[in-house]
């Protein structure tokens, strides 16, 4: 704006001296006005207006800048506050561990280390959602990093330290248009039906190792990955085996299981074959400088260990080693899937199947049971002749007999992925495993 408020608009001109376009824009400095000529270099007079246009901007930002309550300079860097700010939420947020990634990873390293927080810009949160959409990170994920600048810079509000939030001034969906960034179908991952399962437990050319991480995560609370990682001798009932706790390093809230038969058997004889410790990791680092230390909290993943598994045991189901257009391969984290997709099956209600998964969040745990919903209300929407073959006149094509035994395999879940297990709530365990029956091996 100019003098009395009016809208500056700048006076275009041609300079014939230098043949192009030039204009005069009131500007104040120092409190005092004045009307400079700038040259726009330009012989164009369409282009001369948009350059125009754009120095009319740039010269009402400078000068709103300068009419900004000024900020104490000596104001903590950034990069202190941030890291201040990780060391107050551990061990008192249940997402503490997942902000101090995406705060180390993507956040500290677009922002240079002497950069003092009166200097932290739109660029530079325009820079951090860049490198995740270029690192083709997915949506979910990307609004995790950013929500985690927008507390950081809350903070610093909150201490006044900062006038204003600049990551709150950003619209995430506007920068993602802007950026072509296109969300990732939300495949699910495959699961081992319990024959495969079973298969891949007989098979004796499979590392043991690989075989008990599975088993353990499969039948014991559906451990993920970074649970069985952290499980040390002091978590089981030495010598026996009868129960075991498992860690939950996510939520901070260990749980008691009983451990089924099989699982029991198979980590004792894991124990014996490793001297009888009475403490340190039950699955440590194998080789390398680390051998014999616990493995790291994150960053370890057991997917591709796992698919090699299974091939050797001769299980090559498409859909477990390859994407297909409806879902993603199998990995470690599958096996927590089938626990709570067995659970579903089985009857078991949403709260008790969440306690016994360890989910904190309702809306986290549903995502594993969708597919199992839908497989429900599926026969709901067949004719009625569909759903009871033998009443299908004339004398049915497919045979009674024949259409009888598929109908009853489809309710029985024998046809799905992930079968339907037995009705042993407290564990959710395949077939083969229940306690009734010995140990198959």
């Amino acid at each position: 704006m100019g003098q009395r408020g009016r809208k500056r608009t700048g006076t275009l001109t041609w300079d014939k001296a230098r043949g192009v376009y030039k204009t005069r824009i009131t500007v104040v400095e120092n409190g005092r006005s004045k009307r400079p000529w700038y040259s726009l270099g330009t012989a164009n007079e369409e282009l001369a207006k948009k350059k125009r246009e754009a120095l009319l901007v740039d010269i009402a930002k400078k000068e709103a800048d300068a009419t900004k309550p000024s900020v104490d300079r000596a104001a903590p860097r950034f990069a202190a506050l941030a890291l201040e700010w990780l060391d107050g939420r551990k061990g008192r947020v249940v997402f503490a561990d997942s902000e101090d990634g995406y705060v180390k990873r993507w956040i500290l390293p677009r922002v240079p280390a002497e950069t003092v927080l009166a200097d932290v810009a739109k660029t530079h949160v325009r820079a951090v959602i860049r490198a995740l959409v270029d690192a083709e990170m997915g949506h979910q994920t990307i609004v995790h990093v950013v929500g985690t600048f927008r507390r950081i810079l809350d903070t610093a509000v909150r201490r006044d330290l900062l006038v204003e939030n600049v990551a709150r001034q950003i619209s995430l969906a506007q920068e993602l248009r802007d950026l072509g960034f296109k969300a990732k179908d939300q495949k699910q991952r495959s699961v081992l039906a319990d024959e495969e399962f079973e298969q891949f437990m007989r098979c004796p050319e499979i590392d043991l190792e690989i075989q008990i991480l599975g088993l353990v995560a499969r039948c014991v609370g559906g451990m993920p990955t970074r649970d069985v990682n952290a499980l040390t001798y002091e978590h089981f009932d030495l010598p026996d085996f009868a129960w075991g706790v498992v860690p939950r390093t996510k939520t901070k809230k260990p749980q008691k299981f009983e451990l089924p038969p099989l699982v029991r058997a198979r980590l004792a004889a894991w124990w014996l074959e490793h001297g009888k410790p009475l403490s340190g990791p039950v699955f440590p680092v194998r080789r390398g400088p680390r051998k014999g230390e616990a493995r790291l909290a994150r960053g370890v993943s057991f997917a591709k260990r796992l698919r090699r598994a299974l091939r050797t045991a001769g299980i090559t189901r498409t859909e477990l080693h390859r994407e297909t257009p409806f879902s993603l391969p199998v990995d470690f984290h599958s096996f927590r899937r089938a626990f709570s997709s067995a659970l579903a099956n089985a009857g078991v209600n949403e709260q008790t199947a969440m306690a016994l998964t360890g989910h904190a969040d309702a809306r986290a745990h549903r995502r594993y049971l969708t597919d199992v919903d839908a497989r429900r209300a599926a026969p709901l929407a067949l004719p009625d002749f569909v759903r009871s073959p033998a009443e299908f006149r004339p004398e049915n094509r497919l045979g009674v007999s024949d259409a009888t035994k598929i109908s009853n395999d489809f309710r029985s879940g024998k046809r799905d992925s992930n079968p339907r297990p037995s009705a042993w709530e407290a564990d959710a365990l395949p077939t083969e495993l229940l306690p009734q029956r010995a140990p198959p091996f």
